[in-house]
């Protein structure tokens, strides 16, 4: 019989954690967006300087390169919350370690709460295989 993790307790509280702490990180990232990055945007879009467009290149390594990363830790944000989503609304453990390294990769502590969750004991009783020899358990 496969081990399976117990769903209340550490589990549910790092599901919980998982989606509050990555629905804040979209928030930040969101705000950010809207008040530095649009307006860079529009103020290298404007730059009318005598560098030869050394300021507007500079910039816009840097504001592709700060999109980029936004736009991947959103995603993977997006996808550890619907993983934790699924695992509370189905009150199962099915996907734990799907769901731990998600928690993990975008919020530590979301992570390691699900992946340090107990498992249940196993209430099977043991079984006999007789021999010839010897009774074995199992």
């Amino acid at each position: 019989m496969k081990n399976k993790h117990k769903f209340d307790g550490l589990y549910q509280i790092g599901c919980i954690i998982n989606i509050a702490m990555n629905s804040i990180a979209l928030a930040i990232f969101g705000f950010l967006f809207l008040f530095t990055v649009f307006p860079l945007l529009l103020l290298f879009g404007n730059d009318t300087g005598n560098d030869g467009g050394a300021n507007i290149i500079g910039g816009f390594v840097v504001l592709i390169f700060m999109l980029i990363l936004m736009l991947v830790y959103s995603v993977l944000s997006i996808i550890s919350i619907v993983f934790s989503a699924k695992e509370l609304k189905s009150k199962s453990t099915s996907r734990y370690v799907v769901n731990g390294v998600f928690g993990i990769i975008t919020n530590l502590i979301g992570g390691i709460l699900i992946l340090c969750a107990e498992k249940e004991a196993d209430t099977t009783s043991p079984v006999k295989i007789e021999t010839k020899e010897e009774t074995k358990i199992e």
